[in-house]
């Protein structure tokens, strides 16, 4: 279930910012909703694309760099759950 939300946060988005700003409004609304996988899911999300962010100082984040991320952490998710 955690993989199928990785997934959908790909499949709709062209560029980082927009991308990360439907991140902060789900957010908003799984806290409300009290959706706990949900919102670890976004979270984590969050929490590793600050991480790549921070990496990069010099260039801004684009969407293709928000897709590896997601990739690698249903990857990882993928892994763990075999």
């Amino acid at each position: 279930m955690v993989v199928i939300y990785f997934i959908y946060y790909v499949s709709f988005f062209c560029c980082a910012d927009e991308f990360v700003g439907k991140l902060m409004a789900d957010l908003k609304e799984a806290t409300m909703a009290k959706d706990k996988v949900r919102l670890g899911v976004i979270r984590r999300l969050r929490s590793e694309i600050m991480n790549k962010e921070k990496l990069n100082v010099d260039a801004k984040l684009e969407f293709g760099d928000c897709v590896k991320v997601v990739q690698q952490m249903a990857k990882q998710c993928e892994e763990s759950a075999k």
